[in-house]
């Protein structure tokens, strides 16, 4: 099974240089001004883009509906994922990498800034990955929740970073991955959370698509109901488990990866389902908190220098901080 990160995107494959790394992030989003990059053929990844000063007109893959959102598509109260701007959640346990026990850490905050991707407002997620200490991958997730309960999943922008001893101890940024809904050819949005995850035999869905090199192709269902599970943040009932799996890969290697949701608090507890191959990775949640409005600043900095450096600016309208609460 391909390595995936621990919380709610997916670790797409490491970029192998700095310079391709940003020509993956031009050739995502396009340069600034108008360009038409759609191409055909499987080495020919592009966006979808628009003509002059225009404002981007993109196409919506036949699954998506823009229309199944409203004003309030960056309140996201899924009472299985509840995300209210400021939320701060942190997982730890362990995983193997190359072999070897690692220390994994996730930490989750739900920022107040929010992206107009597809015709849909979205509010902006950002977590950082973790490995001894070390941080390996910082995301922007871009989530939406439809009239009826519904979280979507329009796309994500990754950093990578990478260590080695022979040039020294620090993380080195790696480039930046892109992909959303409209502005990359043959992209599709998913599902993140159904309005009601709790019935069981509910057909699998999709958590949205991003071609090669982007590689992403999650799918889930409704695994458990009606458990009890203990983890340092606390004893739930009535916990939810939510399967997760990628076709091509599970039909390789028979593992998933499992999430536990508890009612008004969301993710807390991540493993895996099949006890040979993956990454064996298991994590709990060890804290749940409210960020301070001086923390949160500093929030907003990090997702505009995020997004800056994925030059998400020239097809995109830049994130804003949502004041539908204030």
């Amino acid at each position: 099974m391909k390595s995936k990160w621990s919380g709610f995107g997916q670790r797409t494959l490491a970029i192998v240089s700095p310079f391709l790394a940003i020509l993956v992030a031009f050739t995502c989003l396009g340069l600034s001004g108008g360009v038409d990059m759609a191409q055909d053929g499987d080495d020919k990844q592009a966006v979808v883009a628009y003509a002059g000063d225009d404002e981007p007109k993109p196409p919506f893959p036949l699954n998506f509906d823009p229309n199944i959102f409203d004003e309030t598509s960056t309140t996201i109260d899924n009472e299985w994922w509840p995300l209210p701007p400021g939320k701060q959640q942190t997982w730890e346990g362990t995983a193997l990498e190359d072999g070897e026990l690692v220390r994994r850490k996730v930490i989750f905050t739900v920022t107040d800034m929010t992206k107009e991707i597809a015709g849909v407002q979205c509010l902006i997620g950002w977590d950082t990955d973790y490995a001894n200490d070390e941080l390996t991958e910082s995301e922007l997730l871009f989530i939406a929740q439809a009239k009826d309960g519904t979280v979507w999943h329009l796309g994500e922008s990754v950093e990578h970073y990478f260590y080695a001893e022979d040039i020294d101890t620090h993380g080195h940024y790696d480039g930046t991955r892109v992909w959303m809904v409209g502005y990359l050819k043959d992209c599709k949005a998913g599902i993140y959370m159904p309005a009601d995850p709790t019935k069981l035999g509910e057909p699998p869905y999709s958590q949205g698509f991003a071609p090669h090199p982007w590689d992403w192709d999650d799918w889930a269902e409704t695994y458990k109901t009606g458990q009890n599970m203990t983890v340092p943040t606390g004893s739930y009932s009535d916990v939810i488990t939510i399967r997760e799996y990628e076709p091509a890969a599970i039909a390789v290697e028979n593992v998933s990866q499992i999430k536990s949701y508890a009612r008004g608090v969301g993710c807390i507890k991540i493993a895996q389902l099949g006890d040979e191959g993956g990454d064996q990775e298991t994590i709990d949640l060890v804290k749940n908190v409210m960020l301070s409005e001086e923390e949160m600043v500093k929030i907003r900095e990090i997702v505009r220098e995020h997004e800056s450096k994925a030059y998400m600016y020239s097809l995109t309208k830049p994130a804003e901080q949502s004041h539908h609460d204030k």
